[in-house]
């Protein structure tokens, strides 16, 4: 059964008035036909797949959220024609409806929560529904494909969380356009009464700490724009339009990559274990209770490359893996450790390194 919501918070969040004020307004005129029936009651509880319009008006996509990416394809010139995307925290559908629109050929729907995708879209061939989905949790082997473009419209958490598992999802040269919402980016105490977010300083802060996150993972920041409407309650919002750089060709070796930084100490990370020849650290988007990244300290690219001494270094990394998990208390329960190897298989930093993954079940085979 799907999700209810009250009837005036949906009419808002679809961009089919202004504010709840009108809102209400317009339901108790009896303009707002919910699954061709008039509703006259703004409290009463709808189903957040219903039908819903007013009399006289339509909105082009099943949520307000469209207008917003609308937006951003516009203002970016970004064209998706026959792309696959993902559409992270989808659910109503508004970008992944835009998407489609837009020419869109497969989108990924993903939503941590369950029964809010428009009927519409969860009957249409083109749309896979990934409902109860954590995206800092989903696995490139669960997508059938590698997707071109990633769209996000998180709440209630900070980009900085999404942002890392997405650009793990993408392939090289793949674009991000994200929607940045203050309120969950600046401090608790600079979100005012009615979780609004006023000071156009904040809003400032909020953009540059996601174009910093952005930038510490290797992202280029390509575009910048407001976004056409306000968040449902009122917040100002703005959508960044992120790039992620091909694939580093195998026979270069690029010694300036995310991991290499991280190596040098550029970048701060969570160290577990280091030694001449290698470096431990946490994850930043952990896919299960314990997951750590191994890199060796010399920037090597394909595993099929390897020279003697590689091989020798892997080993040694395979055994610290197996001591770690040991230490964590993992050996008798059982740890996987993981390589991703070319951008088909999901590797989004070309620079050789392993995951230590442990403390949740594992299905066999893979995906």
């Amino acid at each position: 059964m799907a999700a209810r919501q009250r009837l005036d918070k949906l009419v808002l969040e679809r961009g089919l008035a202004p504010s709840r004020e009108k809102a209400q307004a317009l339901i108790m005129a009896g303009q707002v036909i919910v699954d061709d029936h008039v509703a006259d009651k703004a409290g009463q509880q709808v189903a957040v797949d219903a039908e819903i319009r007013v009399r006289g008006e339509t909105l082009p996509f099943v949520s307000r959220g469209g207008l917003k990416l609308r937006r951003a394809l516009d203002e970016f010139a970004v064209d998706v024609s026959g792309l696959v995307a993902l559409d992270v925290g989808a659910s109503t559908g508004g970008f992944t409806d835009c998407l489609l629109q837009a020419g869109a050929a497969r989108v990924f729907a993903v939503d941590v929560g369950y029964g809010q995708l428009a009927w519409k879209l969860q009957k249409d061939p083109r749309v896979v529904s990934m409902e109860r989905t954590n995206i800092r949790h989903l696995m490139p082997e669960q997508l059938d494909g590698v997707p071109d473009l990633a769209v996000i419209d998180a709440s209630f958490i900070s980009l900085a969380k999404v942002l890392p598992a997405t650009v793990g999802l993408i392939r090289p040269g793949g674009r991000i356009i994200a929607l940045i919402k203050p309120q969950f980016e600046v401090g608790r105490g600079q979100v005012g009464k009615g979780g609004i977010v006023r000071d156009p300083a904040a809003h400032g802060r909020a953009v540059e700490g996601v174009r910093q996150v952005a930038l510490e993972l290797g992202l280029t920041v390509a575009g910048l724009c407001d976004s056409p409407i306000t968040g449902a309650d009122g917040n100002r919002e703005f959508l960044i339009l992120l790039e992620l750089g091909a694939a580093v060709p195998e026979e270069v070796c690029v010694e300036n990559c995310i991991f290499c930084k991280i190596i040098r100490g550029e970048i701060p990370s969570k160290k577990v274990y280091e030694d001449e020849r290698m470096l431990v650290v946490e994850d930043v988007a952990p896919q299960a209770p314990l997951h750590l990244l191994l890199m060796p300290k010399r920037h090597f690219v394909n595993c099929l490359d390897m020279a003697g001494k590689d091989e020798e270094l892997v080993g040694a990394i395979f055994r610290k893996a197996g001591e770690i998990a040991r230490q964590k208390g993992y050996d008798a329960s059982g740890f996987r450790v993981v390589q991703n190897n070319g951008a088909g298989a999901g590797q989004s930093v070309f620079h050789i390194h392993f995951h230590l993954l442990a403390g949740r079940a594992f299905a066999w085979p893979p995906g």
